[in-house]
């Protein structure tokens, strides 16, 4: 049994060892760099080594000749960051063998406005011009140069996390019933956002998801259970509904410091449970609901 043991420490370590090798392998061609994940495949983000900054419409080619031993390397990933602050990007092409999109990837990308997916695409689609999964349920990554209003199309039953960060020129959003969870970082410094619609299936918002906008009035329906840290932090809240009987756990400075001008309405019965829990950072706690004009619409 010793040597069987022995056997299998020695392998998970030459596999653990092969796998460190491979991520510091990394090489540059027209602006992009790609790192490899293993034999076959590697992951893309901008080359912030080279001259080339990368501007108007960008194509991930779905093959990379590594100029260094002429290896072919698949093109799976998009790397976390990948492009972010490349400023000058209207329109970013995804190939076909792509697999993962990652988090932050086209933050600050301010220009951009579309993706584009090859076809022949097993696991990404797009829908006027946002990216998706390909079946439809998630919805992964906004053009950060998108503006206006947007309704997330019915059917998306998850956002990826930091799906919308950074995209400043929103002014409203509404998200479809269905959706139980707001991610972290999903509207991240969406500094232009000011109406969200909650769907009553919404269950938990996430860590920073809504850091940096300027939301003034929120209404969660009953299912919400809990907000994560900073959640609502540098936003300019007014007042909050909370339509759920029993206070949603909250994490660490949800709603920023400054709570002097903050209303809350809770139901009727609830308003004792709400002041003995973390909700108790509300100035002011009222029975009841409230439905005001604010924004050219009724909430």
């Amino acid at each position: 049994m010793k040597n069987i043991s022995s056997i299998l420490v020695a392998v998970l370590c030459m596999a653990f060892s092969t796998s460190q090798a491979w991520a510091q392998i990394t090489f540059g061609k027209d602006g992009l760099r790609y790192q490899v994940l293993d034999g076959q495949n590697v992951s893309v983000r901008y080359d912030d080594e080279d001259s080339l900054f990368l501007s108007g419409r960008v194509v991930i080619p779905e093959q990379i000749v590594n100029p260094a031993d002429d290896m072919v390397y698949k093109v799976v990933a998009v790397a976390d960051t990948a492009f972010k602050g490349c400023d000058l990007i209207d329109e970013l092409v995804l190939p076909a063998s792509l697999q993962r999109f990652g988090a932050h990837a086209i933050d600050h990308c301010f220009n951009m406005v579309r993706f584009e997916v090859a076809s022949g695409s097993q696991f990404f689609k797009t829908v006027d011009g946002v990216l998706f999964s390909a079946d439809g349920k998630t919805l992964v990554s906004c053009p950060t140069g998108k503006s206006g209003e947007y309704t997330v199309p019915d059917g998306v039953k998850t956002l990826a996390p930091a799906a919308f960060s950074t995209c400043k020129n929103f002014s409203k959003v509404t998200l479809p019933e269905g959706l139980k969870e707001v991610p972290a970082y999903a509207f991240y410094e969406c500094w232009g956002l000011a109406d969200v619609k909650f769907p009553a299936s919404l269950e938990s918002v996430g860590p920073y998801a809504f850091d940096g906008t300027i939301l003034q009035f929120l209404d969660f329906g009953k299912n919400l259970k809990s907000i994560g840290s900073h959640a609502f932090e540098r936003s300019s809240m007014v007042e909050c509904i909370c339509r759920g009987s029993k206070p949603a756990e909250m994490g660490d400075d949800v709603f920023g410091n400054d709570m002097n001008y903050t209303r809350l309405y809770v139901p009727a019965d609830a308003v004792n449970r709400y002041k003995k829990s973390a909700w108790s950072i509300f100035p002011t706690i009222y029975p009841g609901t409230r439905t005001r004009r604010w924004m050219g619409s009724y909430r």
